[in-house]
């Protein structure tokens, strides 16, 4: 996932349980994404908890390469930090970057992040982290509970994540229970 190669079907399982433990115990964790009108997943995008930095919480998101420079992620990206401040209640978000992902780092600005340093990893290589914090009053949010919480609520990607997310959440919880 991180190096653009798709996960393998073990991986991609594993990822699946995490998420889903995540939604039983934060509210949170990665959603399917779909561009409507069509059913056809296009990528995915939630948040994370690295283990290696407790009490973090990490934007992620990735798409199917046929989906990039529309300016997707951005609407994806946007929605999510709308949903994660405004729903969930979590105050700051972080992401990781690889150095050269120029696009990625586009999309963090257009969002509001901003640059926050780079790490070498142990193997040598070298991440660049972004960050936002919540810029509204909890009074606001309580406020705003009575819409889905989206900067743009007409927005394909803002409802598609918002209802897909349901969907996708109790038709899997249906499966394990069988």
């Amino acid at each position: 996932m991180d190096d653009g190669r798709p996960l393998s079907r073990e991986r991609s399982e594993a990822w699946l349980r995490v998420s889903l433990a995540n939604h039983r115990e934060r509210g949170w964790g990665c959603f399917a994404v779909s561009a409507k009108p069509s059913e056809r997943m296009i990528g995915f995008a939630g948040f994370a908890r690295p283990p290696e930095r407790p009490g973090v919480v990490e934007l992620i998101y990735a798409l199917g390469a046929d989906h990039w420079r529309r300016g997707y992620a951005t609407e994806v990206a946007d929605a999510m930090v709308s949903f994660g401040f405004e729903k969930c209640g979590l105050t700051r978000l972080e992401a990781k970057i690889h150095p050269a992902n120029k696009a990625s780092k586009r999309v963090s600005a257009k969002i509001g992040m901003s640059h926050k340093g780079r790490r070498t990893n142990d193997d040598g290589s070298s991440t660049d982290y972004f960050a936002t914090e919540r810029k509204i009053t909890p009074s606001a949010v309580a406020a705003s509970s009575g819409s889905m919480g989206f900067r743009n609520p007409r927005s394909a990607f803002g409802f598609a994540l918002a209802t897909r997310f349901a969907v996708g959440l109790s038709a899997s919880k249906q499966k394990t229970r069988s």
